[in-house]
């Protein structure tokens, strides 16, 4: 991976504001991505006892087994802390249908799913408080 592949892919994980990081996966992922992108949140979430995700899959499509894993390894050291998971998932079903498997099966148990970025974003202000 090149230095601009890696700034590219760190730029899609940023702070919306205190306690909410927005997070927008790529349509392909590699453990390396998932590594270097959930790392990036890993580092951000550390600024807050409790964070909320804001995270985009609309582009995405089904993880590998390796990437899930890779994805489950982090979300384990986040989701005592992740207060709940606002899902851009647009009008897709089954991307809705395998991330709400894949977060349960990680311990994330408040998830709510939007067709829109703003709709998510809204939503994870008002859970903010």
């Amino acid at each position: 991976m090149t230095g601009e592949e890696r700034e590219e892919l760190l730029s899609q994980v940023f702070v919306i504001e205190p306690g909410i990081i927005f997070y927008r996966e790529i349509p392909v992922q590699s453990v390396e991505s998932v590594d270097l992108m959930l790392g990036r949140m890993y580092e951000l979430a550390c600024e807050w006892p409790e964070f909320i995700e804001v995270l985009d899959l609309s582009k995405v499509l089904r993880p590998s087994p390796a990437v899930r894993a890779a994805i489950r390894a982090w979300m384990k050291k986040m989701v005592p802390r992740m207060t709940h998971m606002c899902v851009i998932v647009e009008t897709n079903i089954v991307i809705r249908a395998v991330a709400r498997f894949v977060a349960y099966s990680m311990d994330v148990r408040q998830i709510s799913f939007y067709d829109t970025e703003a709709e998510a974003i809204d939503a994870a202000r008002r859970l903010r408080g």
